[in-house]
Parts: structure tokens; C-alpha cells; sequence
């Protein structure tokens, strides 16, 4: 169904003679984007709508997807993986947040949460690099403060129910950064690495020859 609709919409855009090829591909690549989190999204809380889970499921996408703007995390290449894992992870999280008392454990998820994303934030992926150190190290620190914002709030607040969403979205997040994680899913961790030898194998030894 995906592949049949982004074809279509690229035919379409191929077919404005306006547009030169960079474009064309920034189009379909947005679409592509588009459709997989409408459809995805679409997916998910209809499940959430039928079991009761929607405020909770709601609430967890919002502190969740600004965790992970800062913090990246892995990125799955198959899209019915990742309808699958997501739907699963997000219905699973709102459950637990719905029904679970951890009160003891409120510390060390946090504790876990802020370690990982002093080690491993931002965690890039193969297709969106993050090459710039002043970047990545901006991002480090803006996760890091997230973190402890959400910290900070789940102390002062009574809201159980956003104390829980706030510990599972900086846990999920946390997760998702990890080497290991990347590793599970057999994606490349570190893909900045890469584009930083080139450099440093250009420079070294591509200019060292051409003079």
C-alpha cells in the first residue's frame, strides 16, 4: 500500500516540469515521511481508542517525541517492522502507565534514563549522520537537560499519570540510543564515524597527492 501510493505521487511530481531532480527527490522523500506517520499514527490510536488507552498513548507521543528530537535513536529500515515495534511499544507503555505502581522504581528508571543520554545522546542513523560536533554536542546537552526537567517535574507534580508518562518516555527514549539497541536490529551505530574518517582520509592522503 505504501510503496503503490508513493509511486503514484512520484509519477505525479515527475511529471511537473518545473521541478528539477533534487527537488523531485525532497518531495518524495517528504511524502514518504508523511504517509508512513499519518498512517502509522492512524494505526496506533485506533487500537488506543478501542482499549481505553488514547489520553495515555496521547501524552506519551508528546514528551516522547521531544526526548527524541534531541536524543535521535534508531531508525528501522522496514516499515512493517516498524508499524509492528512501535504499535506494540507505545500500546504497551500506555498500558503500563494506565494500570502500573512503581513508586520504588521512580529513581533508578530516571537514573538510567539521564546515564544513557550522557553516553550515547545524540545517536544518529545511516541515512541522517550527525557530522557537526558543536551540533551533536548541543543536542547532548539539550537531552541531558530534558531529562532532568522531567525529573524535576515528576517530583513537585501529584499527577500520577504524568509523573508515569514522563518516566516511560525518557526510559523508551533512552533505550532506543543505546549501542546495543542498534545492534539488536542489526542497524550501524555511530554513523557519524564514518563521514569523519573520509575527512580525515581525504585531507591525509587525497590532498596530500593531488599538490
Amino acid at each position: 500500500m505504501q510503496e503503490k501510493t508513493v509511486l503514484f505521487f512520484k509519477n505525479f511530481i515527475t511529471n511537473r516540469k518545473s521541478l528539477n531532480s533534487k527537488e523531485i527527490d525532497g518531495l518524495i522523500y517528504g511524502l514518504n515521511v508523511l504517509y508512513i506517520f499519518i498512517s502509522k499514527s492512524l494505526f496506533i490510536f485506533t487500537l488506543a481508542f478501542i482499549f481505553n488507552i488514547e489520553k495515555e498513548l496521547f501524552l506519551l507521543l508528546i514528551f516522547f517525541n521531544i526526548n527524541r528530537f534531541f536524543a535521535g535513536g534508531i531508525h528501522l529500515k522496514d516499515s512493517t517492522l516498524c508499524y509492528i515495534i512501535s504499535a506494540f511499544s507505545f500500546l504497551v507503555l500506555s498500558f503500563l502507565i494506565k494500570f502500573l505502581m512503581f513508586n520504588s522504581l521512580f529513581l533508578l528508571l530516571f537514573s538510567f534514563s539521564l546515564i544513557s543520554f550522557i553516553l550515547y545522546s545524540p545517536a544518529d542513523t545511516r541515512k541522517k549522520p550527525i557530522i557537526n560536533y558543536k551540533k551533536r554536542l548541543v543536542l547532548k546537552v539539550f537531552s541531558i537537560i530534558i531529562c532532568i526537567i522531567y525529573f524535576l517535574i515528576s517530583i513537585f507534580i501529584k499527577n500520577k499519570l504524568l509523573i508515569y508518562v514522563l518516566i516511560f518516555s525518557s526510559v523508551f527514549e533512552s533505550i532506543l540510543i543505546l549501542p546495543i539497541t542498534y545492534k539488536l536490529f542489526k542497524e550501524p551505530y555511530g554513523n557519524y564515524k564514518y563521514y569523519k574518517w573520509k575527512e580525515v582520509f581525504y585531507v591525509k592522503y587525497f590532498c596530500k597527492y593531488s599538490i
